[in-house]
């Protein structure tokens, strides 16, 4: 059974006096100023709030959106994070009938959050400056985290997806580069198109999305010889499971 849809509001029940407690103590208030729809599953969400201010971020860092109480919330991966102004911006992807989908799909400019974080989540740092990620649809946030942020360092993309002309969209305005785009389908495809947009193979692999296509690109990518070192991953989601982060 599907969750009822929110309301003018991202909270589906109000919290408790433990809720409250801990939402006080350890989350940042925030306001939702921008919401708005990339495409029919997909939500390009702008959050404000005085206590977004003067935090320091890192590209790859995630934060926890409080989906009405401090046990009940969805992870995502800001982009970017303007620590003057207490603003950041999310990518939401309502793949689903779950509390995160229903929450993006109802936004309204104006409704309040919680947040909690920024926290460590992908640090890139020690990878080569040469970076291709692989992932799918929920992968395209850290992707434009990693390009806006790592300068001069080449970062490429190979994302698995249902659907090209539905992502398409999203990563015209999102201004990505250098992102190849595979209809989730044969396996094979997936390393073919990794190896494409790898280039020099001493470069540093960052793999992302769901658990299983994790696990078998990056043991194609140990047969090519890539040294575990520059091989990064961070699963997102698997099949009957919530988000893994």
């Amino acid at each position: 059974m599907s969750d009822q849809p929110a309301r003018r509001t991202i909270a589906h029940r109000k919290p408790g006096i433990i809720g409250k407690a801990l939402i006080k103590l350890m989350m940042r208030d925030a306001r939702v100023s921008a919401s708005e729809a990339l495409g029919s599953r997909f939500r390009l969400i702008t959050l404000e709030g005085e206590e977004l201010r003067n935090v320091a971020w890192t590209a790859g860092e995630k934060i926890q959106v409080s989906l009405g109480s401090a046990f009940t919330n969805r992870t995502y991966t800001p982009f970017n994070w303007d620590a003057a102004a207490g603003t950041t911006q999310i990518l939401v992807f309502a793949h689903g009938d779950g509390p995160g989908s229903d929450w993006a799909r109802n936004l309204k400019t104006g409704d309040r959050c919680h947040v909690f974080g920024p926290r460590r989540s992908l640090d890139t740092g020690a990878l080569p400056d040469d970076l291709t990620v692989f992932g799918d649809e929920t992968s395209i946030a850290i992707v434009k985290a990693l390009q806006d942020a790592r300068g001069r360092g080449v970062t490429r993309a190979a994302l698995e997806v249902d659907s090209i002309n539905e992502v398409e969209p999203v990563i015209t305005a999102l201004a990505l580069k250098n992102t190849q785009l595979i209809e989730r389908a044969r396996h094979e495809s997936l390393i073919r198109a990794v190896e494409s947009q790898a280039g020099d193979l001493d470069g540093g692999f960052v793999l992302t999305g769901k658990a299983q296509s994790i696990h078998n690109v990056r043991g194609d990518l140990r047969a090519l010889g890539i040294s575990p070192r520059n091989i990064m991953t961070k699963a997102y989601w698997a099949p009957g499971k919530r988000g893994l982060e």
